[in-house]
């Protein structure tokens, strides 16, 4: 699956790891994600704070897993995906490892700086840009920027 044509040919793709989480699709650069894991529960924090489901053993490591954050504000995230259908990334932000709750894992596409739209307000909170991919309005995002105060945040 492919992305929208590029509207100069001497830009330079790079590749996204498209997801959907909360009924929204995303791209992250590939660089910034560094696995996906099937779906596992994560056991429930107390107190913790907006945006952190709870904790995941990964290879022997406890880590926090992170929603998209501001979706809760907007009313459209959930706690999990259907059973059997969700997917974790594991990233890193601000060199920490951290994981990602998502609801599916759809492909992997190739997208040229500035295919999309600029989203007003949105770089600053990592969301760079609306592009189209496979027919799909998606918002391409920055993970760092994105997941930077939930993962501030979680417990280390």
């Amino acid at each position: 699956m492919t992305a929208t044509p590029t509207r100069q040919a001497n830009r330079r793709p790079e590749v996204f790891v498209i997801f959907e989480a909360s009924g929204m699709r995303w791209a992250a650069p590939v660089g910034q994600v560094r696995e996906v894991l099937a779906w596992t529960e994560p056991m429930p924090l107390p107190g913790a704070p907006a945006g952190v489901l709870g904790v995941v053993k990964v290879r022997g490591r406890t880590l926090p897993v992170l929603t998209v954050p501001g979706l809760e504000a907007a009313g459209t995230t959930r706690a999990a995906p259907l059973p059997g259908a969700g997917r974790l990334l594991l990233v890193e932000v601000g060199g920490r490892p951290v994981v990602l709750a998502t609801d599916s894992v759809v492909t992997v596409a190739k997208l040229a700086p500035g295919d999309g739209d600029e989203v007003p307000l949105g770089a600053e909170r990592g969301v760079i840009a609306l592009v189209e991919v496979g027919e799909e309005p998606t918002l391409t995002v920055d993970l760092d920027l994105l997941l930077a105060q939930a993962a501030t945040l979680a417990p280390a």
